[in-house]
């Protein structure tokens, strides 16, 4: 899912691209949360609620469990960090890891994520601002 605030708007792109959605843009909300709301309205992402259902269901698991947050940036949405909390709270903070975009990484102060996160790994797509050197 792409997503974009233009203007009182958000433009999310979804279904490889090929569908286009006009979002209001509420004052409160980032356009992260706002897509993400539209998405689990659709069933096109799942809600905080069966996110963190999935993370008691590992977390019974008898044995090590690591997990990776990422997929897109995880950190874009609000819920995220509280579920990412949680997964340090019942798996331990070493088992916790997250691959994050700088728009992410920027959001949180590095000592909090520190406190639940063991690993960070940073990924990096593309720029519009990208160009090739002269030959």
């Amino acid at each position: 899912m792409h997503v974009k605030a233009v203007g009182d708007s958000i433009v999310v792109r979804h279904s490889s691209l090929a569908r286009t959605v006009l979002l209001n843009r509420e004052v409160a909300c980032s356009p992260y949360d706002v897509a993400y709301g539209y998405a689990v309205k659709h069933g096109m992402e799942i809600s905080t609620g069966t996110k963190l259902q999935v993370l008691e269901n590992i977390a019974s698991y008898e044995g090590s469990v690591a997990i990776d947050f990422s997929g897109g940036d995880p950190l874009v949405v609000n819920d995220n960090i509280g579920i990412m909390k949680h997964a340090a709270s019942v798996l331990g903070r070493e088992n916790i890891g997250i691959s994050s975009t700088g728009i992410g990484l920027r959001r949180y102060d590095v000592g909090l994520l520190a406190n639940i996160v063991s690993r960070v790994d940073f990924t990096y797509d593309s720029s519009s601002y990208w160009t090739r050197p002269s030959p």
